[in-house]
């Protein structure tokens, strides 16, 4: 999940299992306008961070899972927010994977061997934000999806 207010951007904190542990609400306080990012699994994690910084950064993003979510949207205090962008790939794969392995691991609970990168048409995902200058206010938001098989869309 990544926070975004200025053009520079920075690795601010990393954790494991975020559901078995505390959100880093107090540390989010200290929020700088530099960029932030840290790792979250579940899309209501994702939810909370962006409405507790709501207002006080232009742009909360999410890209764990590697499936864009439809709930691009301005929140109340003018925050850009989408749970997950997904991810710039091959979606005739798994998470961008050749479906060979991920499969067979599926069903045997085994590896066997690496993944290997799907080598398909690709699919750029993302998000589009238009904010105010003077306050740095999401003013809109659009989700994007260029080429390969995702339903088209954005500017």
């Amino acid at each position: 999940m990544r926070l975004v207010d200025s053009r520079k951007m920075r690795p601010s904190l990393s954790f494991k299992d975020v559901f078995f542990t505390f959100l880093p609400f107090g540390y989010l306080k200290k929020l700088t306008r530099d960029g932030h990012w840290w790792h979250c699994e579940a899309t209501s994690e994702k939810m909370g961070i962006g409405h507790f910084c709501d207002g006080r950064a232009s742009i909360v993003v999410g890209t764990h899972t590697h499936v864009p979510t439809a709930d691009a949207q301005i929140l109340p205090g003018g925050t850009a927010f989408q749970s997950d962008a997904g991810m710039c790939g091959d979606y005739n794969s798994v998470i961008g994977m050749e479906k060979e392995e991920p499969m067979r691991r599926f069903v045997t609970g085994m590896s066997k061997s690496r993944f290997t990168p799907a080598n398909g048409e690709a699919t750029l995902t993302g998000l589009f934000v238009v904010t105010d200058d003077r306050t740095g206010k999401a003013t809109s938001v659009e989700m994007i999806r260029r080429g390969g098989r995702l339903e088209q869309s954005g500017p």
